[in-house]
């Protein structure tokens, strides 16, 4: 009769298991591994076991299973959410209790260019070989931006005020446009970068790099909402 492995036996250790193909392509297991530990890092190769779960080869065992059509199915999808997921984000940040100017300026800039791309940080950052190319990381980037204007203008158009001001729509079909999907081109390269880097070295992501283009099209936003509040009063007074 075969006895059911004891789970705190000394031999279940990560140095000392074994780990099985289906356990080099998971997911969840490599967010566990020991052998890319900054302790292990300088002689890792030397002593981590051949079988042992590193997440160069995890990637590569990924890659290498990876569907190319699959890949593509998966951009379509992230640019067709990523417009409306970065609305419901804008909607929850307009309800911040505060003063309009702080809440144009420097809540809802970061909250919308992180909302516009969370789902490119969420593959980047835990399923970077789903993507095949760093095209497909612009594609979805500009796209999302792209959705997020044209929503953002059709809600704009309901309100009474802003349809009898054909100059207010023309402005937002065009300036406010190019600035959503310029800010969303801008985090792309940081995105772009941050993949690119994580497959060349086989390396985890290093979303620091992507935190850096993120913010800077941020500030490029919040500028932008400061320079229209400023024009606004300046109509106003004068």
């Amino acid at each position: 009769m075969n006895k059911k492995p004891d789970r705190h036996s000394v031999f279940r250790e990560p140095h000392l298991a074994q780990t099985d193909s289906k356990e080099i392509s998971s997911n969840e297991a490599v967010e566990h591994t020991v052998w890319d530990e900054p302790a292990l890092a300088d002689k890792r190769l030397p002593s981590a076991p051949i079988d042992g779960l590193t997440y160069d080869r995890w990637l590569a065992v990924n890659i290498e299973n990876r569907s190319f059509l699959n890949s593509w199915v998966l951009t379509i999808a992230i640019a067709l959410v990523a417009g409306p997921f970065a609305v419901i984000g804008a909607l929850l940040t307009n309800s911040f209790q505060g003063l309009p100017i702080v809440s144009a300026v420097f809540v809802a800039p970061p909250a919308e260019e992180i909302f516009k791309v969370a789902c490119l940080l969420w593959i980047i950052e835990k399923r970077p070989f789903r993507f095949t190319s760093r095209m497909q990381i612009a594609i979805c980037a500009i796209a999302g931006g792209l959705a997020f204007a044209v929503i953002e203008n059709l809600l704009y158009q309901l309100r009474p005020e802003v349809r009898e001001n054909p100059d207010i729509m023309q402005w937002r079909w065009t300036v406010c446009v190019a600035l959503h999907v310029t800010c969303c081109l801008i985090s792309s390269l940081g995105l772009m970068r941050t993949w690119n880097l994580s497959m060349t070295r086989k390396e985890k992501p290093n979303m620091a790099t992507s935190a850096v283009f993120i913010m800077a099209a941020a500030i490029l936003h919040g500028l932008y909402n400061l320079g229209c509040i400023l024009f606004e009063l300046k109509e106003k007074v004068f």
